[in-house]
């Protein structure tokens, strides 16, 4: 009897891992339908010809025109927005300081490239002028030993130029490209416009 009821418990275990491995094996498999996939190869995109008009050509070159003014020298007083070619040497005490002096330097005036006071300070001299400049260094000037100190610059005006607008000719197009003349150099920038058009086109497509 013992030996019988030992046979059948082994039987009901068996049984149960069997159960047990068959429920394991079909979780997670449930029949979620099926999918059919589109067209994928070969797809239709509609993308408009790619064109460049002559307003196009026109605005870019109006703008290379813009970034390349027409520099002349002038017989008037400096203004702000002119350029001045300048020597100067600037003193602390009497005394030249280290990275104080320059010599033919052309300053805009009011690009706020110089301390305070030395671009206003050259407003209104001429060609040949020679100026003295009273100044104070900014406390957070990032020179320590200048920051906030009191300094002379002596500045010699050599000349007074203004900036103009410059002139679409064959001189202006060798100057800023490698092409000999307008139509050339027109031909040239209406063709990059056209390569960057198509390559945003074929982003595009691809996208």
């Amino acid at each position: 009897m013992k030996k019988l009821a030992l046979i059948c418990l082994c039987g009901l275990v068996a049984a149960s891992i069997m159960t047990g491995c068959g429920a394991s094996q079909t979780e997670g498999k449930e029949n979620l339908g099926t999918v059919e996939l589109s067209e994928y190869k070969g797809v239709k995109v509609n993308v408009p010809a790619v064109m460049v008009t002559d307003a196009e050509v026109e605005s870019k070159i109006n703008q290379v025109l813009s970034q390349n003014p027409k520099i002349e020298e002038v017989d008037r007083p400096a203004a702000e927005g002119d350029i001045v070619n300048i020597d100067y040497v600037g003193k602390q005490d009497g005394v030249e300081f280290a990275g104080g002096t320059g010599e033919g330097q052309d300053l805009t005036l009011g690009s706020g490239r110089m301390i305070d006071g030395f671009e206003d300070g050259l407003i209104g001299t001429k060609k040949g002028d020679k100026k003295e400049l009273n100044l104070t260094f900014p406390e957070d000037y990032s020179e320590k030993a200048l920051a906030g100190q009191d300094v002379v610059f002596e500045v010699t005006v050599n000349a007074v130029k203004e900036k103009q607008s410059a002139v679409l000719d064959d001189a202006f197009v060798q100057s800023v490209s490698d092409f000999k003349t307008v139509d050339e150099y027109r031909a040239s920038v209406k063709e990059d416009l056209l390569k960057q058009k198509q390559q945003s086109a074929d982003l595009q497509i691809q996208q």
